[in-house]
């Protein structure tokens, strides 16, 4: 926040902040999505009979009881315990601290993405406009996404049209049961979201964006 009143314009994550600046009288500010590389996060040619990993899948940290202090650590690591005992190896996890769990590398996450049935979204912070990278690492691949409820979130993806959101675990349950079975509507919307985000949350936008509010 005082660093902005220095630079030419601050692209802030979450709209939040940038209206935590208006109120200090600085107007040069604005909020940009991040993306991801869509020439690395894509659909895979993968033969009928590949292994799958898991069908249910998240790939984030564990940062609880860390000195982050991130907002949601404890419900990722809440969310997580839950998926385990309602879907046992059905679901896996990937990332840092986790038990039995390891970091999945760039050539893996895409894997993963590619052979999974759900792919579970949860971030770090619930701030409006907020996302992480990972949604568009996820979509970007063709995965069917489940992601946690934020504000802001139908401004940027149509619901039940590129992708589901859920607001508590029951709800995730009740969901993850519903697309597991119904899976032509799963691949459906996992297929017109895939779309939609390659063609309009890109690096490549993201720049035209950033040149067009400067």
């Amino acid at each position: 926040y005082e660093m902005a009143i220095h630079v030419d314009h601050t692209f802030f994550a979450c709209a939040e902040d940038v209206a935590y600046c208006k109120r200090i009288f600085v107007d040069n500010v604005s909020v940009l999505q991040s993306s991801a590389d869509f020439d690395i996060y894509k659909p895979l040619k993968l033969p009928e009979n590949v292994y799958i990993p898991a069908e249910i899948v998240f790939i984030g940290n564990n940062f609880s009881g860390t000195n982050l202090g991130f907002d949601n650590a404890q419900e990722r690591v809440d969310m997580v315990d839950f998926l385990k005992k309602e879907y046992g190896k059905l679901f896996k996890v990937w990332g840092l601290n986790w038990p039995d769990a390891k970091i999945a590398s760039q050539e893996e996450e895409v894997y993963i993405y590619n052979t999974c049935k759900i792919a579970i979204i949860q971030n770090n912070y619930t701030r409006k406009d907020y996302q992480s990278d990972r949604i568009w690492r996820a979509m970007g691949c063709g995965a069917f996404v489940l992601a946690k409820s934020n504000p802001g979130i139908s401004d940027l993806l149509a619901i039940e049209n590129h992708l589901d959101v859920w607001t508590d675990f029951d709800d995730l349950k009740n969901k993850i049961d519903y697309y597991l079975y119904d899976e032509k509507e799963r691949q459906s919307i996992a297929e017109v979201g895939c779309g939609f985000v390659r063609e309009n949350h890109s690096w490549q936008k993201r720049i035209q964006q950033l040149k067009g509010l400067i």
